[in-house]
């Protein structure tokens, strides 16, 4: 467990086995297991779904910057992610067959449309209620 500022210098001072071996911000709450397997993946635009066998439990590391905006799931319910080796996602998975999905939402997406709404509802009011100058 270490900080992603850590895990990069502790990754290029010694041997790292990147498919055998995640560096984490937080440790999971069921200890990995090298038994774990990707079984399917499907990449979608902000839709990432990847199905995993992991009979002991285990972690996925997922090669996606780990950025406020997504949200992971495990079979529809929301879990916590966290950094792993530095600059990728890392979600511990529980034991048992699992249905893994990350969906990115922009944070700022919703605040940017409301302020674009409020604006063209401005230009409308002013077109609308717009003082006319008397021709001279």
């Amino acid at each position: 467990l270490a900080q992603p500022s850590a895990q990069a210098s502790a990754m290029h001072t010694r041997p790292f086995d990147e498919a055998r071996e995640a560096w984490m911000a937080a440790a999971p709450a069921v200890p990995p297991t090298a038994t774990a397997r990707v079984t399917s993946v499907s990449l979608d635009d902000d839709q990432r779904t990847i199905g995993v066998e992991a009979p002991g439990g285990g972690v996925l590391v997922v090669a996606e910057r780990p950025h406020r905006g997504w949200d992971v799931t495990i079979d529809g319910r929301a879990v916590p992610w966290s950094v792993a080796n530095a600059v990728l996602i890392g979600i511990p998975v529980p034991p048992g067959s699992r249905v893994v999905s990350l969906t990115f939402r922009q944070p700022f997406v919703r605040p940017a449309l409301g302020v674009s709404l409020l604006s063209l509802a401005g230009i409308a009011f002013a077109l609308v209620t717009g003082v006319r100058r008397p021709r001279t």
